[in-house]
Order: C-alpha cells, then structure tokens, then sequence
C-alpha cells in the first residue's frame, strides 16, 4: 500500500523538527524537535452528517428548511482538460448542510449533502507550525487546540519523561442521532447544537499505569459525550496492552519487536473451536492440522494464517452475506479492489461478530426476521 507521508527534516534558525508530513504540509505531522517526540492514531469519532435533501419544486437550487425556502450556493468550476477544446464544467450546490454529493453514489436519485467539518476552514496550519516548535506538554495541546478538521488521538512524550494522549477535532453534539444514516434535512431535527469543548475531548497526561496505548480503540463507556460506534475490535490494543504490562521497563529493541509482533490474538480462544470440527477430505484435514500447530504467530511464510484468513472470509459471507443482499460485494470489497473492505469499520466490526459467534455467543440480530 503505498504511503501518503514522506519523511522530511526542516531547520531554519531556532526551527527543527524532523519526522513525516503530508503533501502541501509545510511542517511535520508526526515526529519529534528537540524537546518532545508524538505519534498520532485515528481516533474515530463520527464528524460528518449525509442529510437527504427537499427540492422546492423543480428548481435543483431551492430547498426547503423547516418553515421557509432557502436558496443555495452555487459554484462554477471550470476545469481545463489537456486535448479539450472547451474546459469540464463542474457545478458545485451547496446547502445549508454541506455541498451536494449525490453524483458520487451510483443509483442514487435523492438529493444527498456532506455536512462535515473539514469542508470548513480551520488553522490546522497554525496548529502544526506551534505543534513542530511545542517544548512541553501545555504548549503541545494548545498547538493540537487547532486540530479541529480531524478526530486523531495525538499520543506525547518529552525529554522529562512526561508522557500523554490527546484526541483533536470539532466533534459534533448533535440534537438527535448519532449520524449513522442519511436524515432528513428539511425538519431541524438533526441540526448540530455545537461541539464538544476541547478542554472535554477524552486526554490523558501521566496516567498511574506508566503507559499509554492507542489502537483505534473504544473510549471508556463512561465518557460524558457521544464520538462513534465505529471503533476498531480491540484485537491490537489488547496485545499492545499485553506487552506494555509484561516488563517495567523497556529498550529500543524491545520496542522494535513490538512493532512487528505477529501474536494472532484471539488465536488462543478460535483454534479450539475450529480445531474439533470434521474433516471430510485429506486437504481439510492438513489444514487443520496446520491451524492446531500453528503457534499462534502469523508470519508472511505461515500456512496456518493463509488457511485461517480464507476460512474467516468464507464465514463471514455465510454469516452477513444473506443480510447484506445486494451491498455484500461492496462491503465485502469486490467488485472493488478487495483491499478496499481492510479499511472501512464493517470489516473490524463483522470480525469481531464472527468471533463471538465462533465462541458460543449468541446474537439476536442473526435470527431471521432480524
């Protein structure tokens, strides 16, 4: 998969600050200067809103909101095609909630608009510049303060040995939902009454534990606000959590390793179960075999992780396919490029259920009529 960060050392006068940036980023994104060192993880939170849209008519550019009429904004871009003797012209129709995007999803003849905070301008620019000069805590999570067009959980350490975690991002309070589905537009239901304070984004600065993880993982169900439902299973952060605790202090080389551990995880509770199913031919066979030696290490040259994931695709089209009906291929990434379905919050989510399933656990939801 190829990279969207490139590496980058930048020194002018009492600047320096080396690490990775994104194109068109003058500073770097995650790295470390002489005082402090952070790394960032995506932190999940639900920051945007599809609202299906009421025509006023037959005018595409009239909606209506609530009791009155409103008319949109409209942007004509003109794009120069090489070869072309006209330019494309491209009409943008922006509504109260966001541009319409109706034109990117096939069979879709609703009136659909993004409402989302990184289509507004922000300082993320002022935040990375005074992120890249930060010397101490206070000053890294004024810089992040400016952070607010995506939900990133910013993790910190310095040459004190002060170590944190801050989320960033204007995430929504919504008046009703959680943003999971398209909502209708024209009501005010489901208006955004404002945005979670900063200073109550979830954060974390010396914890009694002496660590600090970040996986993509579940905010404590204690947490005041709403951020998501979609958060990773939690396979990575309880092995990350793991080797955190298995030692009380830790070299360069112990950290490496811990990058490129290949511990399979919920290994230990699926192998008995699949390790006791019937085998109907010599093939089937050998390849529980190979699951019941396996080790539990998932390494490039393993049999065992080839047989397991192909297993565990097969069982999740048996399990979600018939509830999926037609969406199963996109979900399941194809007729797109199968890589596609390793990065949206299905593919975490239908794994977990899988497991749980595996495990005995029961789920209502799979019964029919559900």
């Amino acid at each position: 998969m190829r990279s969207v960060r490139y590496q980058n050392h930048l020194v002018g006068g009492e600047f320096e600050v080396t690490g990775v940036t994104v194109p068109g980023v003058p500073g770097v994104t995650i790295g470390h200067n002489a005082h402090i060192a952070w790394g960032i993880t995506y932190g999940c939170a639900d920051m945007q809103n599809i609202y299906v849209r009421q025509l006023e008519g037959q005018n595409p550019h009239r909606y209506r909101f609530r009791d009155h009429r409103e008319e949109a904004q409209v942007l004509r871009e003109e794009i120069a095609v090489r070869g072309w003797q006209e330019p494309f012209i491209e009409e943008i129709i922006i509504t109260r909630h966001g541009p319409l995007i109706s034109g990117l999803a096939e069979d879709e003849s609703r009136p659909l608009a993004l409402q989302w905070i990184g289509l507004w301008p922000g300082n993320a620019m002022r935040g990375t510049l005074e992120l890249d000069q930060a010397a101490n805590w206070s000053q890294f999570t004024e810089a992040l303060r400016h952070w607010t067009f995506m939900s990133l959980n910013v993790v910190y350490a310095d040459r004190e040995g002060n170590i944190g975690c801050q989320m960033t991002g204007s995430v929504p309070i919504r008046a009703r939902g959680h943003g999971l589905l398209p909502v209708p537009d024209w009501t005010g239901e489901y208006e955004w009454e404002g945005y979670i304070p900063y200073d109550d984004l979830p954060r974390a600065f010396n914890p009694e534990s002496h660590y600090l993880a970040s996986a993509n993982d579940k905010v404590d169900d204690d947490y005041s606000y709403f951020l998501t439902v979609d958060w990773a299973p939690g396979f990575r952060i309880r092995r990350i959590t793991e080797l955190l605790k298995a030692k009380e202090a830790f070299s360069v080389i112990d950290f490496q390793a811990m990058q490129m551990d290949t511990f399979w995880v919920p290994g230990p509770e699926l192998v008995p179960q699949l390790v006791g199913l019937t085998s109907r031919s010599e093939e089937e066979k050998h390849a529980l075999a190979y699951l019941r030696d396996c080790g539990f290490r998932l390494t490039s040259d393993s049999a065992a992780a080839a047989i397991f994931r192909t297993l565990r695709e097969e069982l999740r089209k048996l399990i979600f396919g018939e509830k999926l009906g037609a969406l199963a291929e996109f979900y399941f990434g194809s007729p797109l490029d199968s890589s596609i379905a390793d990065w949206n919050t299905f593919e975490g989510l239908s794994l977990l259920r899988t497991h749980e399933l595996l495990q005995g656990q029961e789920a209502d939801w799979l019964s029919p009529g559900n």
